[in-house]
């Protein structure tokens, strides 16, 4: 008898994966190591802050060192660590204003420093979350907000990592 499919839930905001994970450090070239370790690439960088873009496969990280930003300030509170994370959702402003409604905190230190021109909301230990609007694919975002290194591919292959399935917040216990 085959297996049976799992039940479906309601997606009243189109959630459809991950866009990015944004990383800081007090000693960014420790994850720009990392990274190219692991198979990323180093495709982008910020048009306006010293933030990089990685690739493997659909895997887009961030390494933003932007002195006196948002992301620094995470940084040497909490060290090493991903600051923030970009969900893909069907209309970022919409689930923005609902979410808002409906109790999350908008980001208020620093909100100007985004990686990304996104709605940002609080995340759990203050991480900024990114609510970035689907476009299918790869988001216009980076053509916007990056300069892509000429002679590169845009898209590297890597060790094969093919997108973000999963992230996983953690909380104190109580």
């Amino acid at each position: 008898m085959p297996a049976s499919s799992p039940p479906l839930f309601a997606n009243p905001h189109g959630i459809n994966g991950f866009e990015f994970v944004e990383f800081a450090a007090p000693d960014p070239q420790l994850l720009h190591t990392l990274f190219t370790r692991m198979g990323f690439s180093a495709v982008a960088r910020h048009k306006r802050q010293a933030i990089t873009l990685y690739r493997q496969g659909g895997c887009n990280f961030l390494v933003n060192q932007q002195p006196d930003s948002f992301a620094a300030d995470f940084a040497h509170a909490h060290g090493p660590s991903a600051c923030g994370f970009a969900i893909r959702v069907r209309d970022g402003a919409a689930v923005h204003a609902a979410v808002l409604a409906n109790g999350a905190e908008a980001i208020s230190h620093k909100p100007e420093t985004a990686a990304v021109a996104a709605p940002t909301i609080k995340g759990i230990g203050d991480c900024m979350l990114y609510l970035v609007t689907d476009k299918g694919g790869f988001a216009d975002l980076y053509d916007a907000e990056f300069d892509f290194f000429p002679d590169l591919p845009r898209h590297p292959k890597g060790f094969g990592l093919k997108f973000i399935d999963h992230l996983t917040h953690n909380v104190f216990f109580g």
